[in-house]
């Protein structure tokens, strides 16, 4: 009896059939809106074919002995890889590539940007999920369904047969766009399930196997650089500002300067670096501050203070802790938050300002203080700041993280600056009273330094961490073009501006020089006068006569992309779609010519995360 009931089991129902028939034809549905929305060119076809023939393959050596079983693998794996698509749209859409295994590890660090991923998530990113609750629901009702309908046997081989079609006609269709159109085999990694099976590789495998020569980034400071020593010895105020974008510089906004202290700066014992453009990972804005400090990629699969916590640096705070520094490091926020309580100590800071050091002020509009979690605006974060540089005895480097200016860029209607603002601001509108309150508060702050005496005998470096808006966010792209006057290109997109102030050095310039967040360590030790044969560098000082600079980026597209003075290229993955874009708004057709400096880039990135990923960053242990 037992050996009749294990065969019935093996007979197929047409409602099995009709089933699995369904669940494959919206499958196959979903992978092409999912590939529609990254970037594999006209490809949605092949590539969702692909994800469809890998589900296929195991249904169908599962349905010989229990479609039932079958039909359970298959529903599993729907509902599993839905889940998948709709987060890595909702990545894709804020970071322009898909997430990385090595991300997952940061789920608990969302709640700080809950606000970005909500206004990032549509119906686009939520449209492979939609369904599963009435997946849900049919699974569960179906039981008492069945009781009201009999049972009809289909055909065994009928079903052996579709099931074994299926994945044979997803193989026709890649290969007919093989034949017949332009797609290549190596454009295979773009799909999913092949996308996400290497990157878990890539984690486990730990980056091994990369050949460096670490002499390439044992770099040194030119002595006979322009400028060099000009600031040696003085208090160093580095200001990352948040999201600080370069089309807001010089510009006017209902009449009225955005940044009339950044503005005045640049006009007064500054060098304005106009093409400088940020570098960060998954870590976002502390991926912008490990750059900066260390001249070194950020981790483009994880948040570079996580996964390099015990890692042996001597980057920028440790080499001024040398020539007698003391390094201080401020933010209003939480302490854990991106891990830097626990990173801070070894990037070498004597001592970390966050939000439980201070006193908290609610109430103010600070756009991280919601619910339980307390934060500070940026007035108070810069009255901390002059409290405790105030009283260091001897040279101190104070790097400062703002706030105030993050999306969705929530300021308190009292500091508001800009006046004739709309009655019902957009995101748009809110950035540019959010930039100008930033602004308003290190004009304030510069004022104090001068009555403490602090300010003629400082240098002073402040940049934007990465964008505000996105070039994709189309409904206040108008807005953006509008107030600068022509397209807001991907080129603006990864644009910040970089404002070194160095009162009384005599010279007021605008720096030409392509650079990024790597290149400002070895920028300002330059400046500083202050030597490095401590550690590698990944960066070049930009005041150096004669380099031209080029920019191999991490985030927001592939690896691989770089920018220089005349062209933005984005790389894909096997070149399904790879851009070349001209400073002119143009793209450019012939991108052969630039692979050379695509290997570049990829070697560059490949050599700095294998030396992070052995710590290796200390010249004595690189050699």
């Amino acid at each position: 009896m037992d050996v009749q009931a294990k065969s019935l089991k093996r007979i197929p129902r047409w409602e099995q059939l009709i089933f699995a028939g369904v669940l494959f034809v919206l499958f196959f549905i979903k992978c092409l809106h999912f590939y529609s929305l990254i970037n594999v060119g006209h490809f949605e076809f092949p590539l969702a074919a692909a994800t469809v023939f890998f589900i296929a393959v195991i249904y169908a050596a599962i349905v010989p002995f229990s479609p039932k079983a079958a039909n359970v693998t298959a529903v599993s794996l729907y509902i599993l890889l839905s889940v998948v698509m709709s987060v890595d749209l909702v990545y894709y859409n804020y970071m322009g590539k898909l997430p990385s295994a090595g991300l997952l590890t940061m789920a608990w660090q969302l709640g700080g940007v809950g606000g970005t991923i909500k206004e990032l998530t549509g119906i686009k990113q939520l449209l492979p999920v939609l369904d599963i609750p009435l997946w849900v629901i049919f699974l569960a009702v179906r039981p008492f369904i069945k009781q009201y309908i009999p049972a009809k046997s289909a055909p065994r081989k009928l079903h052996v047969t579709a099931s074994a079609a299926l994945p044979i006609l997803c193989v026709l269709i890649i290969a007919s766009y093989v034949a017949f159109g332009s797609f290549k085999l190596q454009y295979l990694p773009n799909e999913l399930l092949i996308f996400h099976g290497r990157d878990i590789g890539n984690v486990l495998s730990n980056g091994s196997g990369v050949d460096i020569n670490a002499s390439d980034y044992a770099n040194g400071i030119n002595k006979n650089s322009p400028f060099y020593g000009v600031a040696n010895g003085k208090n160093v105020f580095v200001i990352q500002v948040e999201a600080l974008q370069n089309f807001v510089i010089g510009k006017k906004y209902n009449g009225q300067e955005i940044t009339p202290t950044l503005n005045s700066l640049i006009g007064n014992d500054s060098f304005y670096f106009n093409n400088y453009y940020y570098q960060i990972g998954g870590g976002n804005t502390a991926d912008a501050e490990f750059a900066v400090n260390n001249s070194m990629y950020p981790a483009g699969d994880g948040a570079s203070y996580e996964k390099y916590t015990d890692n042996d640096f001597y980057g920028l705070p440790w080499l001024l802790k040398d020539e007698g520094y003391t390094n201080l490091v401020f933010h209003a926020n939480r302490g854990d938050y991106w891990s830097r309580e626990k990173a801070y100590p070894g990037q070498g800071f004597d001592d970390f300002i966050s939000i439980e050091d201070m006193v908290f002020y609610p109430n103010e509009g600070c756009v991280f203080a919601t619910g339980d979690n307390k934060a500070n605006t940026d007035r108070r974060l810069f009255a901390d700041v002059l409290d405790h540089v105030k009283d260091v005895d001897g040279p101190f480097y104070a790097f400062t993280v703002t706030l105030s200016s993050h999306h969705p860029f929530s300021v308190a209607l009292a500091d508001r600056y800009v006046d004739g603002d709309n009655p019902s601001p957009n995101l748009f509108n809110l950035y540019i009273q959010s930039i100008s309150y930033v602004d308003h508060v290190i004009g304030e702050f510069i004022d104090e330094l001068k009555k403490e005496g602090l300010y003629e005998d400082s240098i002073f470096v402040i940049y934007g961490d990465h964008y505000a808006i996105s070039q994709n966010e189309e409904k206040y792209k108008g807005q953006i073009e509008d107030l600068i006057g022509g397209e807001y290109d991907i080129f603006d997109r990864f644009n910040v501006p970089l404002i070194i102030h160095i009162p009384g050095v005599g010279t007021e310039r605008t720096v030409e020089t392509v650079g990024a967040h790597v290149d400002l360590m070895p920028t300002l030790l330059s400046l500083l006068g202050v030597q490095n044969n401590k550690s590698l560098m990944f960066g070049h000082n930009l005041l150096d006569p004669g380099y031209e600079g080029i920019v191999y980026e991490v985030a927001h597209v592939k690896e691989g992309s770089f920018i220089t003075k005349d062209i933005f290229y984005v790389h894909s993955e096997g070149g399904i779609n790879s851009k070349v874009y001209g400073k002119d708004g143009v793209i450019l057709e012939n991108k052969s010519e630039y692979m050379d400096k695509v290997e570049d880039a990829l070697k560059a990135l490949n050599d700095c995360y294998a030396i992070l990923d052995s710590n290796s960053v200390l010249i004595e242990k690189a050699e």
